[in-house]
């Protein structure tokens, strides 16, 4: 399959938004993984009642969202890629669930729903294009990516990326290690001025990894930031391919061309 990059977005310690990444892409040197996360102004976009209601994984995804499609008109058809969903949330109800009448809140239970950050975005956006949301696990960038482009492919249409991980409470860390916050997202068509990539699977190869040792851990500490390899050469502007680690120990293989 071959689709083209209309927009990036990219939020994860320390940087807000694809301008800033790809300055960092450019100078690892000096780069801090444990950096906070920046404010994210853009959600307030979002009424005050709905702000209210967003978690720190919802708004991070939004975020990401709006600056992939910074300077488009259009809607596009959404993929959200989240390995766990609103962990925080689930950590919450759990909590409450433990106490006299398990006080747990509407706003906790459509949060903690997988397909929560899409129904945000489409109250965001007043968009009523078609969305879906998807998890693989460690997979899930790719399992996402493939399912954005095969959407591009068969159905002629735009279509916008969103992967988005955020590190649980610390009573959840034994069951899922999500150890920095990462969102990344790509605005997807069949044709465009931008960079393209060629999407195949790959039975055999090797997961491409990154040779800056900060980057490289930020790659392993969460789900969405497996794209990293992806997003590097992204930046470069240059020719090349990446492997992705995908289901069932095959490989994404996917060749950029600017």
């Amino acid at each position: 399959m071959k689709v083209h990059v209309a927009g990036v977005g990219l939020v994860m310690p320390g940087v807000e938004s694809w301008q800033q990444a790809k300055q960092v892409f450019s100078h690892p040197d000096g780069y801090d993984v444990s950096a906070p996360l920046p404010p994210i102004a853009k959600t307030n976009l979002l009424s005050a009642n709905e702000r209210r209601r967003t978690t720190r994984l919802i708004q991070m995804a939004l975020h990401c969202g709006q600056d992939a499609v910074q300077g488009w008109q259009g809607k596009p058809a959404t993929v959200f890629a989240l390995s766990c969903g609103d962990l925080g949330t689930v950590d919450k109800i759990l909590q409450a669930l433990t106490l006299p009448g398990h006080p747990i809140s509407s706003t906790q239970f459509h949060n903690s729903v997988h397909n929560a950050s899409a129904g945000y975005w489409s109250i965001l956006t007043g968009s009523n294009s078609p969305s879906t949301s998807i998890s693989a696990w460690d997979a899930s960038f790719s399992a996402g990516l493939l399912e954005a482009a095969t959407q591009v492919m068969t159905d002629h249409q735009q279509v916008l990326l969103v992967a988005c991980d955020y590190p649980p409470p610390a009573r959840l860390t034994k069951k899922r290690q999500i150890k920095a916050p990462f969102s990344v997202a790509l605005l997807l068509m069949r044709e465009g001025p931008g960079p393209s990539l060629t999407i195949a699977l790959n039975p055999s190869g090797k997961e491409n990894k990154l040779t800056d040792l900060p980057l490289e851990s930020l790659r392993l500490a969460n789900p969405a930031a497996r794209s990293l390899p992806l997003m590097q050469l992204l930046a470069s502007r240059e020719h090349g391919e990446v492997n992705l680690s995908y289901l069932n120990n095959q490989l994404l293989n996917i060749l950029v061309r600017p």
